[in-house]
């Protein structure tokens, strides 16, 4: 008899463990969706290609940042430019401003608040060819 509940328990040991070991093998898996791994190359050619980039300008003051990012922007045309880049590819996004501030700390340590530091500007473009 006692050989018998041994084998029963055991059976069931193994396959709660195949149960949980699958669970846990799926738990992502979702309904309708395909999962593939590895890597796979393939040459081939492309009549678009999309490049973007971005640059950054900062200062205290409001009207020398925009300044700054405006000499930036200029730059950036020029080179594209110079590379055989196509006016009609080049689009320039509006620029983000944010204001940067610091955290000012007493003797002690703790923090009383925050100043002003600078504002600084990005703007991206974007070369599609």
């Amino acid at each position: 008899m006692n050989k018998v509940v041994a084998a029963i328990f055991a059976v069931s040991i193994i396959g709660s463990s195949m149960f949980l070991a699958h669970a846990y093998k799926t738990r992502g898996d979702q309904n309708g969706t395909i999962s593939v791994t590895g890597l796979g190359e393939i040459d081939f050619e492309s009549d678009q290609a999309i490049w973007t980039g971005r640059f950054e300008a900062s200062s205290v003051n409001l009207v020398d940042a925009f300044a700054k990012i405006k000499d930036q922007r200029t730059k950036v045309e020029n080179y594209l430019l110079s590379k055989g880049v196509k006016q009609e590819e080049i689009q320039f996004e509006q620029v983000s401003t944010y204001e940067r501030d610091k955290s000012v700390y007493n003797d002690q340590g703790k923090y009383v608040g925050s100043v002003f530091s600078k504002f600084e500007l990005s703007q991206r473009v974007v070369v599609d060819s």
